[in-house]
């Protein structure tokens, strides 16, 4: 039996609520000095088959209950309450839990865990989630965690847990086809996956594929640190890499911008992979010189101050490509570019781009040998006798993929700089080779856009085939395999934010301008889903040609969510809410939860002929306060939404609906949207 639960705890007061994913039935366990439910709770936990599923549980929840079980049960009730309490103290503070798999009292699924949530890049809390998930009410935490509370404060914390629990139960739902691959996947490696996020799959995946084929040895030591033995993964570390040594000797290029490039390329010997390509000395651009846009700054090198390029670039034929250790990029100024009777749009894309350079290129980390280009293809074949969407399908898919970005990471086993760079420097060069002959052998068409593992160009519609032949000319080359996809039309503001519709009408969107759906690529649940109004609105207005002013309106009527917006401030910071009079005067200060769902009811507008400040509508400001700059006594006050008024809707339940949409002051998200179309209409980056 699967239970989602969640626990809190304070110094007279330990809590624990649940709901059955199957019957969807409630439960709370408490003790405190008006309830024990100890024998009820113990009961409850000795169910067999019992799951219990949470938010960052391993971390935190799971500790707690299995020390419950284990050390205090028995404990007098201020014992057990004061040992509750400290070790909760702990582990906020360590984040960390020593428990041995085989002493686990059931069974735990962490979707903190699987999602990744741990990931810097990737955080996300359950109050963000309860904004994202579009929950009844966003509430934190209500009383301190460090003070006793009442009896009527522990009936509000009761709600308050079976809100998060309820949250977590919509994550659990989210997350479920993810929980059914692990279990899946459990079952076919004989490897526990359950709480695995999936670079770690692909990355264990792999690694257990070497280990097999070449031995423990060959991936890992015992090393004596001189108080205990530990066992250590071998690797490939290196002091510096010599480009020269690892481009690919059948990589050639026609046009002098490019030759020079792949002669810049090998003269160089970078000793870090992070900025290796940026603040370049102008002097060592020589080769480059007349080929590449000067983008000047100066640092200092050596106790003198130099003038260096910002950036790595080489311009050809209208197209000024950016290059760096990460991958090749490049963009056509912002508008709207549309497929017609005399051109049209043609993406080629290259599959699986970086797994296939190393397989078809035998490359390898070093500490494997090359042995190891054999098991990676054999992982690359293996994929290919499974459908996609099947738990084999994509179990390869993240064992290819987990070897490039783990090659790169000084904690696995696969790490080997000289590996991600010989991957990402021939794969720009590879990239700039389809490039040079789609420009040269057409010399009608134009790129709009590089990113990483493909190209977009506008062609004329009479050289489709000949596209064709080079994309065909340039797989038998390379032995990586071109995705062609043609679209009627692009909406571009940049190589990071662009919609792409398909002759079939399907769209594809990238970046935080144009995303708003939850799905993979694309608006994951752990980014901010504040304000989708703008995006669907810039959808409707770029391809249905629908006003902003109508499209705004159908929203409005429609998916009146999509005009919250979720403020966000550190545990460092507060968040205040100033009520103000009619002249923009502030009458009130009260202090708000860090994480709220608001919308904009107003603004402060000038009178031009008073010089004096009204306000049109009505709100609050919401204003972050943050501690004094060094040496300052007053502390610093930001604005969320300078210039117009918030109103907090946390609760929905207690929002009228139509009330609310005469509310919303619909020229702030037009003027959001304005912005962005103005950017793409008059081509300003």
């Amino acid at each position: 039996m699967n239970y989602i639960y969640d626990i809190e705890v304070y110094p007279n007061f330990f809590l624990f609520c649940s709901k059955c994913s199957d019957t969807s039935k409630e439960q709370t366990f408490e003790v405190s000095d008006r309830r024990d439910d100890r024998n009820l709770f113990a009961l409850f936990l000795s169910q067999p088959d019992l799951v219990m599923i949470g938010f960052n549980n391993l971390a935190y929840d799971y500790p707690i209950i299995h020390d419950i079980i284990t050390k205090w049960f028995d404990k007098p009730l201020p014992k057990f309450l004061q040992s509750v309490y400290r070790r909760s103290g702990q582990l906020i503070k360590s984040n960390r839990s020593f428990i041995k798999d085989s002493d686990y009292i059931c069974k735990q699924i962490d979707l903190f865990k699987i999602n990744h949530f741990d990931n810097f890049a990737k955080a996300c809390s359950l109050k963000e989630l309860e904004f994202n998930f579009q929950m009844t009410n966003i509430q934190e935490l209500p009383f301190d965690p460090d003070k006793p509370v009442s009896h009527d404060q522990m009936d509000l914390l009761v709600k308050y847990c079976h809100n998060d629990v309820n949250t977590t139960y919509k994550l659990y739902e989210h997350t479920l086809p993810e929980i059914e691959l692990r279990k899946k996947m459990t079952e076919i490696y004989k490897q526990d996956f359950t709480n695995y996020n999936s670079t770690k799959i692909g990355e264990s995946i792999l690694v257990s594929s070497v280990e097999s084929a070449l031995g423990s040895d060959k991936v890992y030591e015992m090393v004596d640190t001189g108080t205990r033995v530990v066992k250590r993964a071998i690797q490939s570390p290196v002091e510096s890499i010599n480009l020269n040594e690892i481009i690919f000797p059948y990589i050639v290029f026609v046009e002098p911008c490019f030759k020079a490039l792949l002669s810049f390329f090998k003269s160089q010997t970078i000793e870090e992979l992070a900025g290796a390509f940026s603040k370049i000395p102008e002097s060592k651009l020589e080769p480059l010189k007349g080929y590449y846009v000067e983008d000047l700054t100066t640092t200092v090198i050596n106790d003198e101050r130099v003038p260096v390029q910002r950036s790595l670039n080489v311009k050809f034929k209208d197209c000024v490509i950016q290059y760096g250790v990460g991958g090749a990029h490049a963009c056509i100024a912002p508008g709207v570019y549309e497929s017609n009777e005399e051109q049209v749009i043609y993406d080629l894309d290259v599959t699986s781009f970086y797994p296939n350079i190393a397989i078809q290129n035998k490359l390898y980390p070093k500490h494997y040998g090359k042995e190891f280009c054999n098991i990676y293809e054999g992982i690359f074949l293996e994929r290919k006798k499974y459908k996609k969407g099947t738990a084999e399908n994509l179990a390869y898919k993240l064992a290819l993929n987990g070897s490039y970005g783990k090659s790169n990471s000084e904690y696995s086993p696969l790490y080997s700089p000289e590996f991600t760079v010989s991957i990402t420097i021939n794969g720009q060069l590879l990239l700039s080779m389809l490039i040079e002959r789609v420009l040269d052998e057409i010399p009608d068409a134009y790129n709009l856009q590089v990113n990483t593992d493909g190209a977009t160009f506008m062609v004329p519609r009479s050289k489709i085939e000949k596209m064709e032949e080079i994309k065909s000319r340039w797989e038998n080359y390379t032995k990586l395999e071109l995705e062609g996809t043609i679209y009627s039309k692009m909406i571009i503001v940049n190589v990071s934010n662009y919609i792409a519709v398909k002759e079939s009408g399907a769209i594809k969107r990238k970046g935080a301008i144009f995303i708003y759906k939850d799905s993979p690529g694309e608006l994951e649940i752990y980014k901010n889903h504040s304000a989708l109004v703008v995006p669907k609105t810039l959808e409707k207005y770029f391809v249905e040609q629908k006003s902003v002013h109508d499209a705004m309106n159908e929203f409005l009527h429609t998916s009146i969510y999509d005009f919250c917006l979720r403020s966000k401030v550190k545990k460092t910071d507060t968040l205040v809410q100033k009520e103000i009079d009619e002249n923009g005067n502030v009458v009130s200060t009260k202090e708000v939860q860090r994480i709220n769902r608001y919308i904009i009811t107003g603004e402060f507008v000038k009178d031009n002929e008073t010089k004096s400040w009204k306000v049109i509508g009505k709100g609050s400001q919401l204003v972050k306060v943050m501690k004094p700059l060094k040496g300052k006594t007053e502390p610093r006050e930001i604005n969320l939404e300078a210039g117009y008024l918030c109103t907090i809707v946390n609760d929905w339940s207690k929002i009228d609906q139509n009330e609310l949409v005469d509310m919303i002051y619909l020229p702030y998200y037009e003027l959001n949207v304005q912005k962005v179309i103005d950017r793409i209409e008059n081509g300003h980056q």
